[in-house]
């Protein structure tokens, strides 16, 4: 018994060869070292990381060392 697997075309349009992703970067340099280079404001926490580390920040110690915690108790709804 034997199989055969089907293989999808790819389209030239998405080449994904070494030669391409070289001129993509030089293309493109300045905008992704801004993107890499941005910093923001942790919604949990309030502590600067950078863009591109910040789904990590968010799961770490320090993350979760420094949230702030609610003083208030949560209101339940009585009738």
């Amino acid at each position: 018994m034997e199989s055969k697997m089907i293989t999808k075309r790819k389209d030239p349009k998405y080449n994904n060869s070494p030669e391409y992703n070289k001129m993509y970067y030089a293309k493109h340099k300045s905008e992704i070292l801004a993107t890499i280079a941005a910093k923001c404001k942790c919604d949990l926490c309030g502590r600067t990381v950078s863009y591109q580390r910040l789904n990590l920040h968010k799961k770490a110690a320090i993350c979760f060392n420094h949230r702030p915690t609610n003083p208030e108790p949560i209101k339940t709804q009585e009738d």
